[in-house]
């Protein structure tokens, strides 16, 4: 796995978490069937740390 190199890769980095963005204002809940894969991978990573929990 690569890390990014934060003053090499700003544009690309800037550009990913405006895309990230938009993805979840238009999808905040993740209930469309496309965020299925990601909400499952948010919960499983971050789900203790933020309180959430899949109720499905």
């Amino acid at each position: 796995m690569m890390i990014a190199d934060l003053t090499r890769d700003e544009a690309i980095l800037t550009v990913a978490r405006e895309l990230a963005q938009e993805m979840i204002d238009a999808d905040p809940d993740m209930s469309a069937p496309a965020m299925a894969k990601l909400k499952s991978q948010v919960i499983r990573r971050y789900g203790d740390v933020l309180s959430l929990g899949d109720v499905a």
